[in-house]
């Protein structure tokens, strides 16, 4: 079996870059003042957190 990305560096990850989206929603709303609320921010951030999981849970798989 390959070693799967043994060496691929932390920000060449679509999970780091996934992550770094859902984080910055809630910080860019308030830096910004965009107004949205706790929902409209969970409506953004849950689909997210899903492909993060799921993502992980295929990685596992290899």
């Amino acid at each position: 079996m390959e070693d799967y990305n043994i060496n691929k560096p932390f920000w060449a990850s679509k999970r780091w870059w996934m992550t770094a989206i859902a984080v910055a929603i809630p910080v860019l709303n308030q830096v910004f003042g965009l107004g949205l609320d706790v929902g409209e921010i969970t409506a953004i951030a849950a689909p997210v957190m899903a492909y993060i999981l799921a993502q992980a849970f295929v990685d596992a798989g290899h």
